[in-house]
């Protein structure tokens, strides 16, 4: 069985991302397989027919599609139902067309999956390029390694592909100019970079080291240059490098960020850098960042520690930096006045109620740290949603909602862990609601001028002002307390991401109601602390926090703060939400006046 394309065949690719406001992500790894193919003679541009990332009707969409040959869809947990629904209708009005899935969520082996799946024809598993272009060039497809198809007899599964090991044979679809009549200039268009390839890490939670191997290459630095370049050309304001470890390669890593901020110089953009950073942080990965901040570019510098529990890291096969040399880093980092952002998973096996209250805690003793918090996706090719894995740690799930910010009318599901044999249905969900009160004082700034007030007064303790800090919200009255049950409902559903990654009620409690957020800060003080401290909170809370309306510098008691404002963001909580890892929410200091 092959597939025979004339010249005149169209061939159409989606990659459907997260969309936030008018901000989306341009189809970085499907228009890299078209790259690929074409730099083979094996398509041409004129064949391809559009190159859709941006989600709308799908009635819409379709009528955009004209008699295609091809039609492949880059497949994750943001866009499975979109990808499913679109795709069916497709094949429906065209059933010649061979569809193609590829992307971490096309399962290896889920019989269930082929079957219920009936309109796909091939599945691409692993990377992508040379199977797509082995694919387009008419091969035989039980001769093409990492891929399964279907016939009249069923689903055959090939042998597993093997890593790409020259990446220099990969032709960039920036420079070769494969976006520039696919661009959509009605939203605000951020670009995806890879400078390497690859995951040392076989975290059972993720399908990264399995899905581009451990062993991490490097893609050519002229490339990488030149796509920066292209960057700073097209006016693109933010770049999302997609390595896993970025920092690892302490020379070449910095001749990049070298070439960023040139650019940049050169263009005005691109204006933010964001990344994965490497995972066992130090001094060295820490200088990279802080070069970045320094010249505007950093988005955040952030820890994956996903957890501070010793069984919790030895049940997903994860080997964080060591503690200590975890706090060197912190503390230099706030000497160089640079936020540290820490993720942490909800759900992984061995973790427990009270073993997250006092991570989250110890976390929060530092001034400079931001934490992030996440619900545990079961993706389909990680260790940790096998069967056997499941069952050793009494793993409950259930399909749930999955919000990509984009107004779906297709509602995005996914799987995610509800309980294990450590962490009943019950706890998960009082963990998750002093989570929220706790992120909405720390990650989201809510509580940062009274910690400061405290710690000079040496009257700080963290699981003690954050138990109390969730006690006041759950039962006061006023806007804290309405946002708290009403965000409380996502719970129902089990909708953890929304819960935690929503910041719609920053709009009230930063800015629309922002007096009502003052008059609980004080009220919480009183309660628990002192009157006097209690006023001094709440004036502070009003000067440092940013406020939309203000112009900036900004004095008042004889103090002048300044911010940058929202530049390009609209929309005061869509900016707070963004800017959170890095406190874009505080207003610094100019000067004070006596």
């Amino acid at each position: 069985m092959i597939i025979n394309l004339s010249p005149d065949d169209k061939i159409y690719l989606t990659q459907f991302s997260i969309q936030i406001g008018k901000i989306v992500w341009l189809p970085y790894s499907a228009a890299c397989i078209w790259a690929y193919a074409e730099s083979q003679n094996s398509v041409s541009r004129s064949q391809l027919g559009g190159l859709f990332y941006v989600k709308q009707n799908i009635e819409t969409l379709v009528e955009q599609i004209h008699s295609p040959a091809i039609v492949g869809f880059s497949h994750y947990i943001w866009n499975e139902q979109y990808n499913d629904q679109l795709a069916l209708q497709i094949k429906t009005l065209y059933p010649n067309c061979v569809i193609i899935y590829g992307g971490p969520q096309v399962p290896d082996h889920n019989s269930k999956w082929y079957a219920d799946h009936y309109w796909v024809d091939i599945c691409v598993h692993q990377e992508g390029e040379l199977v797509f272009n082995d694919i387009c060039s008419g091969k035989r497809l039980n001769d093409i390694p990492g891929i399964s198809y279907k016939d009249e007899l069923g689903w055959h599964h090939n042998t597993p592909g093997q890593r790409i090991k020259d990446l220099d044979q990969l032709p960039s679809p920036y420079t070769t100019g494969v976006f520039d009549n696919f661009i959509n200039k009605d939203y605000l268009n951020n670009a995806i970079m890879e400078t390497d390839r690859g995951c040392p890490y076989q975290c059972t939670f993720c399908d990264w080291g399995g899905t581009t191997f451990s062993k991490v290459k490097r893609l050519n630095l002229e490339r990488v240059y030149e796509e920066i370049e292209w960057a700073g050309k097209n006016q693109i304001e933010f770049i999302n490098n997609a390595n896993a470890n970025f920092g690892i390669f302490k020379e070449r890593d910095n001749l990049i960020v070298d070439k960023l901020i040139e650019t940049n110089k050169k263009y005005g953009y691109p204006k933010t850098f964001e990344t994965s950073w490497a995972k066992n942080s130090n001094k060295t990965v820490l200088s990279i960042a802080r070069r970045l901040q320094q010249s505007g570019l950093l988005r955040k510098f952030g820890i994956s520690m996903q957890s501070l529990n010793t069984d919790v890291l030895k049940n997903i096969k994860r080997s964080n930096m060591d503690i200590n040399n975890f706090d060197l880093v912190v503390k230099q980092a706030e000497e160089y006045n640079m936020s540290v952002m820490v993720e942490l998973i909800v759900g992984l096996p061995g973790e427990t109620l009270e073993s997250w209250k006092e991570n989250f805690c110890y976390l929060m003793q530092y001034n400079n740290i931001s934490v992030d918090t996440y619900p545990c996706w079961m993706l389909h090719n990680s260790e940790l949603s096998q069967t056997d894995t499941v069952e050793k740690f009494g793993i409950t799930y259930q399909q749930v909602p999955f919000n990509t910010r984009m107004g779906d009318q297709i509602q995005e599901q996914a799987w995610q862990i509800v309980g294990t044999n450590s962490l009943s249905e019950y706890d998960l969900l009082e963990l998750w609601k002093w989570t929220w009160c706790a992120m909405l004082g720390h990650t989201l700034g809510i509580t940062h001028e009274i910690i400061k007030l405290l710690a000079t007064k040496q009257n700080y303790h963290a699981k003690t002002f954050y138990d109390q800090w969730h006690e006041f919200i759950i039962d006061s009255t006023g806007i804290l307390n309405e946002k708290y049950q009403q965000w409380s409902t996502k719970l129902l559903e089990y909708d953890f991401q929304s819960y935690v990654l929503d910041y719609d009620y920053m709009q009230d409690i930063g800015y629309k109601k922002r007096q009502e957020t003052i008059n609980d800060i004080k009220q919480f003080v009183e309660r628990y602390y002192d009157k006097n401290l209690a006023k001094k909170s709440a004036e502070n809370f009003d000067l440092f926090y940013f406020h939309p309306e203000r112009n900036y510098p900004y004095t008042k008691n004889n103090l002048t703060v300044d911010h940058p404002g929202m530049g390009s963001i609209d929309e005061y909580h869509v900016y707070v939400g963004l800017h959170r890892k890095s406190k874009g929410w505080q207003c610094s200091v100019l000067t004070e006046n006596h």
